[in-house]
């Protein structure tokens, strides 16, 4: 199975005729205003909703294909603080899978890069192999309330 590519948007929507894929307010930066006197981040999660979607191509299209996959969140310091686990099912004859997986709400830890970080089982089900790695910049400043 290929990954060809990957995108966070704010929404998506599939055209129920010809089964495109629409990408809505793609996403690359997210700016935050909080208010001063918040003591922490510790722990906050933010309501923000986004879609990561992905799209997959297997020529191997004679079996239904079953692959686990995990998208990882990476704070700027590099420690991992969210993770979505998921599946994909190819079934057979189907050359071309499209994931949508629906996020809500971020926790966020400062401001800067964040890495959202698609892995997939290997088809010997041991190990992870990371296929996509897509930043989110993240500004937090504060507010006086």
């Amino acid at each position: 199975m290929k990954h060809v590519w990957s995108v966070m948007c704010m929404r998506s929507l599939i055209d129920q005729e010809s089964n495109n894929v629409s990408l809505i307010d793609c996403l690359e930066q997210l700016n935050i205003q909080i208010n001063k006197n918040e003591e922490s981040l510790k722990d906050k999660v933010f309501p923000v909703a986004f879609d990561f979607v992905s799209l997959f191509l297997d020529e191997n299209d004679t079996k239904e294909r079953k692959m686990e996959f995990i998208l990882e969140v990476i704070d700027p310091s590099n420690k991992k603080i969210s993770e979505f686990p998921g599946e994909i099912i190819m079934k057979k004859g189907i050359k071309r899978y499209r994931n949508r997986l629906k996020i809500q709400g971020l926790k966020i830890t400062d401001s800067g890069k964040y890495l959202f970080k698609l892995k997939v089982k290997d088809f010997s089900g041991e190990k992870y192999k990371e296929l996509a790695e897509i930043p989110l910049e993240v500004n937090i400043s504060y507010k006086l309330m």
